[in-house]
């Protein structure tokens, strides 16, 4: 196996991407990194959203209500229980 610097030494893509400033980058995997400091959510404090956010989220609660709904009642109705015939 060739030594680390000879396998770095050459580019094989400086034909597409043109010469290389002789540095060498690696990368390192996520998983493999120095743990990081995580934030405290407590210290966050509330989000703070727009007016058009804010009417998304509640348009999409209310699309939820419904579907939820719908399928409850469509169990209900495939059920042929006593519930299905109120709802007739």
């Amino acid at each position: 196996m060739a030594p680390l610097s000879n396998i770095f030494s050459r580019n094989p893509f400086a034909r597409l991407f043109g010469p290389a400033d002789g540095q060498v980058y690696y990368v390192v995997h996520p998983l493999d990194d120095e743990p990081e400091e995580k934030c405290d959510p407590a210290a966050l404090g509330p989000l703070k959203l727009s007016r058009s956010e804010r009417v998304v989220l509640v348009a999409l609660q209310g699309y939820l209500l419904v579907i939820t709904g719908l399928a409850i009642y469509r169990v209900v109705d495939l059920a042929n229980t006593a519930g299905a015939a109120i709802l007739h």
